[in-house]
């Protein structure tokens, strides 16, 4: 039942983890994009996505991010390179005033607990209003003295506000690294003095476990950044006390233009148990924690927050915005939290269905409607299940097979659950697929109105792990 190819642990985080043509050509074609600036080695990927695109792209239209010209895609055409343009520029700034600061900035793509990822349209005051907020509320970065470092995806809002943006308008340098991977992360921490960092958990877990750590003076890193997913208390914990800097959590979305909740390093400091928190919450918001019956609560329940940062709405999807946000301006975040008597917060479960896979957002409706789509597929339900080794949830699928009585023939079964794991592997990107195993049972539980009952499926998977563990890590397929 576990999908057998694997290999042994890397050291490298999976944050480069690229989407398929075919999730590519979603983006480009639902957010009307007319130019495309691409990293070189990804052209051959922007080829394979060019037959589902609804515009030609000509190559005027495609701008290399290098220094110097290179050959095109396989049509053999040249394009021009982002410095040509640069180079070229009349220099001279524009500005966002008045009504043009609500315009739409930036589009990143979110997924939602149905149907393919949505745009997020974010404006030019989602995001000055998130920078001024982090500047006050979150860690203090110092011009002159902090240099931080870069190494997750700026498709990631959390990789391109907080770990980029952010730091660069407080004169703040990023010494940025295409993707994380632990030698040269650990070599730009010592040859660039880096003073603060932004991870995600899998990246702890690796330095938590490296033998290299030691080889290096990290003495310069004082602070690092968790966030995207949750991460142990046993975790930050270990890690902090081994690079002897402090952890800081944060709590944010792609619809509120990253951070919502986060405190400055003296805080997490003094507050016994910061580590199992994300902080308090950020200037400019306010929030409510909403019970099941829609009545505010005041320690627990649904996080809603509204403010200056919260997203204009779902691009080219008005159903999708009415969902997501509550009269009065009011972000459903879907995540249920806890609020101290001081006002620190921590995230205890999540209403929506995502699963967290080394802080990508996975939607398991997604994965659904893909397995459907094999021959020997009748039914399916994905879940994640959680793996400590790696402090990220795997998907797992439940399936209903086609002429597959479950528990019948273990060997067949096993066979059949690797086939359709791989199968899925060659239509999605690397954070979709299900490395958390593939699992025939005889029906996928479901409510009278048709709808997956997960909690079933969590409390199966609890029981299953316990007995036979996870399948082999990390079973990249």
């Amino acid at each position: 039942m576990w999908p057998s190819k694997s290999n042994e642990h890397t050291a490298e985080a999976e944050s480069d983890s690229c989407s398929t043509p075919t999730e590519i050509a979603h983006q480009i074609n639902d957010s009307g994009a007319s130019f495309i600036l691409i990293d070189p080695s990804l052209l051959p990927t922007l080829d394979e996505a060019r037959p589902f695109l609804r515009r030609a792209f000509a190559p005027e239209r495609v701008i290399l991010l290098s220094k110097t010209p290179a050959a095109g895609s396989t049509t053999g055409s040249s394009y021009k390179t982002i410095h040509e343009l640069l180079n070229n520029a009349p220099g001279v700034s524009e500005r966002f005033d008045g009504d043009a600061a609500d315009t739409t900035a930036l589009v990143c793509y979110s997924s939602g607990t149905t149907g393919l990822p949505k745009g997020v349209e974010t404006t030019h005051y989602n995001i000055t209003s998130e920078i001024q907020s982090l500047s006050t509320g979150a860690r203090h970065l110092l011009s002159g003295f902090d240099v931080t470092l870069g190494v997750l995806p700026f498709s990631h809002i959390y990789g391109l506000v907080m770990q980029f943006l952010q730091p660069i308008t407080v004169g703040v340098p990023v010494v940025v690294l295409p993707r994380f991977q632990e030698i040269p992360v650990l070599e730009a921490i010592q040859k660039y003095k880096i003073t603060h960092a932004f991870f995600v958990p899998p990246i702890f877990i690796i330095l938590l476990n490296s033998n290299n750590v030691a080889k290096y003076d990290l003495s310069s890193l004082a602070t690092v950044f968790s966030g995207a997913a949750p991460i142990g208390g046993e975790v930050s914990e270990a890690f902090a006390k081994k690079l002897d800097v402090v952890v800081l959590q944060a709590y944010g979305n792609t619809e509120t233009t990253s951070t919502v909740t986060a405190g400055l390093t003296h805080e997490f400091l003094k507050r016994p148990g910061a580590i199992s928190t994300v902080g308090k919450l950020m200037p400019t918001y306010q929030a409510r924690l909403v019970d099941e019956d829609g009545e505010d609560h005041p320690e627990r329940g649904e996080l809603w927050v509204r403010g200056p940062s919260v997203m204009k709405g779902h691009l080219n999807n008005p159903e999708a915005t009415k969902k997501a946000l509550a009269p009065g301006g009011w972000y459903r975040t879907g995540d249920v939290c806890v609020r101290s008597e001081d006002g620190w917060y921590t995230v205890v479960d999540r209403i929506k269905e995502l699963i967290k896979y080394k802080g990508f957002q996975v939607p398991p409706a997604e994965l659904e409607a893909l397995l459907l789509q094999h021959p020997d597929v009748l039914d399916a339900g994905v879940i994640g299940v959680y793996d400590k080794s790696q402090a990220t949830e795997l998907p797992r699928a439940y399936i209903v097979a086609r002429g597959f009585e479950a528990g019948g023939n273990g060997e067949a079964e096993q066979k059949l659950g690797r086939e359709i794991a791989a199968w899925v592997a060659g239509r999605v990107a690397r954070h979709k697929r299900l490395v958390g195993g593939v699992i025939l049972i005889p029906e996928i539980p479901k409510s009278p109105s048709g709808k997956i009952l997960r909690k079933e499926l969590r409390v199966r998977a609890e029981k299953e792990i316990e007995a036979y563990g996870l399948p082999p890590a990390p079973a990249r397929l």
